[in-house]
């Protein structure tokens, strides 16, 4: 856990999201586990026993009926942009593909290897001809700075974007924008 606040302190972007602090195993497990084995030897032994059993009850059935909510907006709405169920198609898409995939956003290379199965030969992001480009489509952007740094360098360089492709999630929206660069 020390180890892992350190690298959030020290690096840039490190830990930007709250998920990752709550995600620190085993801190916050094991406090959680304290809390409840206290109240379980306080109120199991007593007379508040049925009431403890019984809140008990109540908060593992909203935690399965809240899960269930989610399981249902997922199947309904599709997950969110971060995690689309539009990878799938995406990862079909790049494995029939014979280019090396450099991908320039956050999100989508760790999907499409599990999906593609590792099928996928994944390249570095720097602009040049013969590489697939995946990124997020407009307002699915993810990381700005990737993005923008990528631009910076192909406006330095003689190659210009041809368009290629995009692959929608279930719903049907764009999310993926896949490109490839070729000599002016």
């Amino acid at each position: 856990m020390a180890a892992a606040y350190g690298a959030m302190f020290v690096f840039r972007d490190a830990g930007a999201g709250p998920h990752h602090t709550v995600l620190l195993y085993p801190a916050p497990h094991f406090i959680v586990a304290a809390s409840a084995a206290a109240l379980a030897e306080r109120y199991l032994l007593g007379k508040q026993s049925a009431a403890f059993v019984a809140f008990c009850i109540v908060l593992a059935a909203s935690n399965g009926w809240l899960l269930g909510r989610y399981a249902h907006a997922a199947r309904a709405n599709g997950f969110s942009a971060y995690w689309s169920d539009g990878v799938e198609r995406l990862a079909d898409v790049l494995g029939h593909q014979n280019l090396p995939v450099a991908v320039l956003d956050w999100g989508i290379h760790n999907g499409v290897e599990i999906h593609s199965h590792d099928g996928v030969a994944f390249a570095d992001p720097a602009p040049r001809e013969n590489v697939l480009y995946v990124t997020h489509c407009d307002g699915y952007v993810i990381d700005e700075s990737r993005t923008a740094q990528f631009k910076a360098q192909l406006a330095a360089s003689p190659l210009r974007m041809t368009a290629n492709r995009v692959v929608a999630d279930k719903k049907g929206h764009l999310v993926y924008c896949l490109f490839q660069l070729e000599r002016n």
